[in-house]
């Protein structure tokens, strides 16, 4: 009878950018976290969450990315992206003197 004897590691190797790689090791380190760990982590959430453990999908047509002028990053239709690059130049806004006068302007 012969005994197998499994490996309790494996290899992985893969291309990367190395500005990416470089980066991303000096956010490791800060966390005090090695690669191999960090590629650990992210399996055990794909295992954990049976896919990736974030969202990932193609953006709709009238979807797009929005910094607005807190440094938040959103994900806007055209519509509503118009309207907040028009607000942060001070465009369109509408002035009230007082919340009876918003009340009054929204017709409520």
């Amino acid at each position: 009878m012969s005994v197998i004897k499994i490996k309790k590691t494996a290899m992985i190797r893969a291309r990367i950018d190395p500005q990416l790689k470089s980066d991303v090791e000096e956010i490791f380190i800060e966390l005090g976290v090695t690669e191999s760990q960090a590629i650990n982590m992210f399996y055990k959430r794909v295992k954990l969450k049976k896919g990736f453990p974030f969202e990932l999908r193609v953006k709709d047509e009238d979807e797009d990315d929005y910094v607005c002028s807190y440094g938040y990053n959103h994900k806007l239709n055209v519509k509503t992206k118009k309207a907040f690059e028009e607000t942060d130049r001070g465009e369109n806004l509408v002035k009230c003197k007082d919340l009876g006068d918003f009340f009054k302007k929204l017709e409520i």
